[in-house]
């Protein structure tokens, strides 16, 4: 209902989708070359920072015709776009509608950027079309269990009401799973009778093991979809026994528009070739299929703020027999996805907050701020460790994370890290718990 009153023509568009998927692999690949020349040659003629680099690599928008072609182009990165963040404003922003957005980043690297309202849209469709194969039906009430990537701001009653019954949609509050809140909120979610259930795997797994120690069940559950994590084996393992229900995986990143959900066939995730190409390169930055590389998006909409060859920061495998699912849907397939993993945090109650609360706090406050990362050694501290931008006001942002913390989690104590440079662990993980380790 909320998409339809945003967008009139929403359930056209799904449609269109619904059956789209099902079409030749040469029907998808042409779709994606006619949408790819459309936005190059919108950059060459409106986005500065795209027209100097193919002017610099003796390039015209005529020269990218075809998906192999988006090789001839470079990588760009979060680091790129924030160093010259001004030359990829169109020239005539004025006239697209658009939203604003940022974010903290599931590499530890904020950055702020736009999307099309059409492509906000876009991707709402595409939601639900993976959510589909998991027997979503549009109007089921849903759970939702996670943080404000999938859960919206809620500032008054009025608006949260509001927001809940457009949606059909009960929130559950990944970042404060404490033992009486989870008392409170089950009898609400019963009454509620959710038919579906969408969130962080580990999130997920959390209240199903909460509700199986407590002696508590959700009847009438006929789908569970993940996404924001990598949705690890054992994890997906004990989500099903929990639930009773099969668990369907699904990938996306606004920022690149991209996005990849399972089907029954559970070999894979199906890639979304309507709004984007993902590509995915070795250590060269040299296209491969069947092995281990980085996840390049390339969005096809995103007029407001184009990302071309845009490194993503996740790793994953695109399938050498893409295009060959026996489930009919002839879209390539992401083998698999890696490179999503936070821990959850402990406050000094004992109280449990999912470890992405701390990448949407960067993704409100990350002005002055190149890269972070959070540790926690016990309950009573968290250690936060900040790259800043040479030269910018790190410190007033640094005050602002503060106090928004300190807002939720008064007892926390906060200790601030500047460094040049910071490590990760071998998994990349950039919120860790190491009382859970």
């Amino acid at each position: 209902m909320g998409h339809f009153l945003n967008y009139p023509f929403f359930f056209k568009l799904y449609n269109w989708l619904d059956n789209n998927q099902y079409k030749k692999k040469q029907i998808m690949l042409k779709q994606q070359s006619f949408y790819l020349k459309q936005i190059v040659n919108f950059c060459y003629e409106n986005v500065k920072f795209y027209r100097n680099n193919l002017k610099a690599l003796n390039l015209l928008p005529k020269d990218i015709k075809f998906i192999e072609d988006l090789s001839k182009l470079p990588i760009i990165d979060k680091k790129t776009i924030n160093q010259n963040y001004n030359d990829f404003f169109p020239k005539n922003l004025n006239n697209i509608k658009y939203i604003e957005r940022s974010t903290g980043g599931t590499t530890g690297t904020p950055m702020r950027y736009r999307i099309t309202k059409y492509e906000r849209n876009l991707a709402g469709a595409l939601t639900y079309r993976r959510w589909k194969r998991a027997n979503y039906k549009i109007g089921d009430r849903i759970l939702i269990i996670g943080g404000s990537s999938i859960i919206p701001n809620k500032n008054t009653y009025l608006k949260d009401l509001i927001t809940r019954t457009i949606r059909n949609a009960f929130y559950l509050d990944s970042f404060n799973l404490s033992e009486k809140i989870l008392r409170n909120e089950i009898d609400r979610i019963n009454k509620f009778q959710p038919k579906f259930i969408y969130g962080y795997p580990s999130a997920i797994e959390f209240f199903g093991r909460w509700l199986y120690n407590n002696g508590y069940s959700l009847n009438g559950i006929r789908g569970i979809v993940t996404t924001s994590e990598t949705l690890y084996q054992h994890i997906r393992v004990k989500i099903e026994n929990y639930y009773g229900i099969s668990v369907f995986d699904n990938y996306g990143l606004n920022d690149g528009g991209i996005s990849a959900g399972e089907c029954k066939k559970k070999e894979g995730l199906h890639i979304d070739t309507e709004r984007s190409i993902l590509d995915v390169v070795d250590n060269n930055n040299n296209n491969i299929i069947g092995e281990e590389g980085e996840i390049i998006a390339t969005s096809l909409f995103n007029y407001a703020m184009p990302f071309i060859r845009y490194r993503t920061g996740d790793v994953g495998i695109l399938s050498p027999t893409t295009y060959e699912c026996e489930c009919g849907i002839n879209s390539p397939i992401l083998e698999s996805i890696k490179g999503r993993t936070v821990d959850i945090l402990i406050t000094p109650e004992g109280n449990f907050v999912h470890g992405w609360y701390f990448l949407y706090i960067f993704w409100n406050y990350c002005k002055g701020i190149i890269s972070y990362k959070i540790e926690q050694n016990n309950k009573e501290e968290i250690n936060i460790y900040i790259v800043p931008e040479k030269e910018s006001d790190y410190k007033n942002t640094i005050k602002k994370i503060e106090l928004a913390v300190k807002a939720r989690f008064p007892t926390w104590k906060l200790n601030f890290i500047i460094n040049e440079k910071i490590s990760y662990n071998n998994k990349r993980k950039f919120i860790i718990n190491n009382l859970l380790n």
